[in-house]
């Protein structure tokens, strides 16, 4: 990590015919989704496991209007996602707010050999097909038990076993393989740069909630005490990479982080460049 990557990304333009029928077709009203983002590309380094890549959105500064990280509404809150999400990293009372879930829940994956990886200009229509073959042969040896013995059916199966951090730690990343990673949401509408929530009956001000800041749709890998990827700090060669610390046993490398900025952001942060 960082990998070498293309990234595709897609938003439904309610106000604007969108140019392509592809595009139409993929953001029909049956399917519900706001955007699409692909990522595809090949880690740098071996032994990664899939329990400490995370996928989400992270950002520096408070968010405005949030309850008190140790309220009892805040604490249902966490209580809330962990049960749907065991392996989510939901703090969005911190002074660094971030709601990450463990890259092996993504909406679609591919792992393929070089060569024969989707063609991004190809998924506008379908998105990704789940093809995940290949994730047995990314089992740490020793891991194998009763969790990692069968494949995965489908893809709400492969996000169901992954979002345990003990099993999705029983997976590491193979340099040597392609990967292609789907993520769509049908909450977040960059157009009017709100957040939807009850089926649309609550509407939240990006703008405002999240204090200027533009919207973040981040990738990164998180170490703890538990899992030691960097005890070797010498393997971390690439100048590019940020690393940086947000708790004392707790460090982050960031492997991409885009920025969704929108005209109602102007003048909402003066530090903003």
């Amino acid at each position: 990590v960082p990998p070498s990557n293309m990234t595709d990304m897609h938003h439904q333009q309610k106000q604007k015919q969108l140019p392509q029928q592809l595009h139409r077709q993929y953001f029909s009203k049956q399917r519900k989704r706001f955007y699409q983002v692909v990522v595809q590309g090949q880690f740098r380094r071996s032994n990664i496991l899939f329990s400490n890549v995370f996928v989400g959105a992270k950002y520096d500064e408070p968010f405005q209007g949030i309850p008190l990280r140790n309220s009892n509404l805040m604490k249902s809150l966490q209580s809330f996602f962990q049960r749907m999400n065991p392996g989510m990293l939901f703090d969005i009372a911190a002074d660094q707010p971030r709601v990450m879930a463990p890259i092996g829940t993504c909406q679609k994956m591919s792992i393929d050999l070089p060569g024969n990886e989707p063609g991004l200009h190809c998924l506008l229509k379908e998105g990704v097909t789940e093809n995940t073959a290949l994730l047995q042969q990314l089992l740490v040896h020793g891991a194998e038990d009763e969790t990692t013995t069968w494949g995965f059916v489908t893809a709400k199966d492969r996000r169901h076993r992954l979002s345990n951090p003990k099993i999705a730690s029983q997976y590491a990343f193979d340099p040597a393989l392609v990967y292609t990673f789907e993520i769509y949401d049908h909450t977040t509408d960059f157009a009017t740069y709100s957040q939807y929530f009850g089926g649309g009956l609550v509407k939240i001000d990006l703008a405002n909630k999240l204090n200027g800041q533009p919207l973040s749709l981040t990738a990164m890998m998180v170490e703890t005490k538990e899992s030691n990827l960097y005890e070797d700090k010498d393997e971390i060669d690439d100048t590019s990479v940020e690393f940086t610390s947000t708790e004392e046993e707790e460090k982050e490398e960031i492997i991409y982080d885009f920025k969704v900025w929108h005209e109602n952001l102007v003048g909402k942060h003066t530090n903003k460049q």
